[in-house]
């Protein structure tokens, strides 16, 4: 899985934006070795991961390691629910993350990869490559919420 930080990171993005979530979270978890690491899409993300673990974090900001936690349980809801409600807040000061706004598509599972991923198919007449879909800016700010939409899968 690790190998494919620049495929999931935008679908991380797009995933946040079809959903409406203010923050979202991919936990990749080695059960045999017992260590893991959460992919950081954003830096509302990275804020609330450095609040909540403290991890070292690397792969240009978008990988942290949680190192012996792995459960969702009992390692990672807790924490962040705890976090969230003693007040935690989305700095203002934060840069805009990659937005998926100006991207048309769609996913499809590729019919010649033999393990069966799924890929996202550009609806639009160009191509767009995952770079270009990480690369882009959102121009408008939204509202925060009160309340935070988490997502850790």
């Amino acid at each position: 899985i690790m190998e494919r930080i620049e495929e999931l990171l935008p679908e991380m993005v797009a995933c946040k934006k079809e959903k409406n979530l203010q923050c979202i979270f991919l936990a990749i978890v080695n059960i045999v070795k017992l260590k893991s690491c959460l992919l950081l899409c954003g830096p509302t993300e990275t804020s609330l991961a450095q609040t909540a673990f403290g991890g070292e974090i690397s792969k240009n900001g978008a990988v942290m390691d949680l190192g012996k936690r792995v459960s969702r349980k009992k390692d990672y809801i807790p924490v962040l629910t705890k976090v969230i409600k003693e007040g935690w807040t989305k700095p203002q000061n934060l840069p805009r993350g990659p937005s998926a706004n100006d991207i048309m598509s769609h996913l499809e599972i590729d019919p010649e990869d033999p393990y069966g991923n799924v890929k996202r198919i550009c609806d639009s007449p160009e191509k767009i490559s995952t770079a270009d879909v990480m690369n882009k800016i959102d121009a408008e700010e939204k509202k925060d919420d009160e309340e935070y939409n988490i997502v850790i899968g």
